[in-house]
């Protein structure tokens, strides 16, 4: 396989290696088809975090004691397994997506870069779906929306 050059690339990538463990239903705050992130390469590791390490520690396979620091190891992402309840209710559009008729709240995220230059931030909005046991990525693109912003 050639290595991913877009986030469009990554997304398509995960979904073929890992669409078993890995489901993206993207809400419409996603930018993903012409998202401007560079630094493919390091999505596309962070998102193997995501189907490998991280879904192996959430089905009791692996045990992984500080996920933060394996996904900063693994792909030099950061790995936020909470946000604000308050931002989420008021900024829901930003932070919940639709599986299978059900509403998720997007709790976890993945992210790099800290700006607001597109090339070089991007955040990933995720949830882990106990009963299915899979991983839902409901948003990908710059930070979502906060009070701060």
């Amino acid at each position: 396989m050639n290595e991913p050059v877009s986030v469009y690339q990554v997304v398509d990538c995960v979904k073929r290696e890992f669409g078993n463990r890995v489901v993206f239903h993207l809400n419409r705050r996603s930018k993903w088809c012409r998202n401007p992130f560079e630094d493919c390469r390091s999505l596309y590791a962070a998102m193997r975090f995501l189907a490998i390490t991280f879904y192996r520690a959430k089905i009791g396979i692996e045990s992984c004691t500080n996920l933060k620091a394996a996904c900063r190891r693994e792909s030099g992402f950061s790995y936020e397994p909470h946000q604000s309840k308050y931002t989420m209710g008021r900024f829901s559009r930003d932070y919940t997506t639709t599986h299978r008729g059900r509403r998720i709240r997007l709790e976890k995220h993945l992210g790099k870069g800290a700006g607001r230059d597109a090339r070089h931030c991007i955040r990933v909005g995720f949830e882990f779906l106990e009963d299915e046991q899979i991983i839902v990525v409901g948003y990908i693109g710059q930070h979502q929306k906060t009070l701060a912003s």
